[in-house]
């Protein structure tokens, strides 16, 4: 049976039964799968930008933690080279 529904996100009409629950743009409502497709990928692209910021935070800490690390280990690389010529 079918059952023609208005998507409140497009103002398109669809069958009920093929819509998607909307999970971001109207909680609780069923949309249009055109608009679900869309819905899911801004979901996804705002997760891969979150997902990189974390990357590139990590990446900073890494960056800032490493760099007196690696100063005090050349300074002591240049000691050691000195001493020995």
């Amino acid at each position: 049976m079918e059952m023609p529904t208005h998507c409140q996100k497009c103002n398109k009409w669809f069958d009920l039964n093929d819509g998607t629950p909307s999970e971001k743009w109207l909680p609780n409502t069923v949309i249009c799968d055109e608009c679900g497709k869309k819905e899911e990928r801004e979901m996804d692209l705002e997760q891969q930008i979150e997902d990189y910021k974390s990357i590139i935070a990590d990446a900073e800490w890494t960056i800032q933690d490493a760099t007196p690390k690696l100063k005090e280990l050349v300074k002591e690389l240049s000691e050691l080279q000195n001493q020995s010529q």
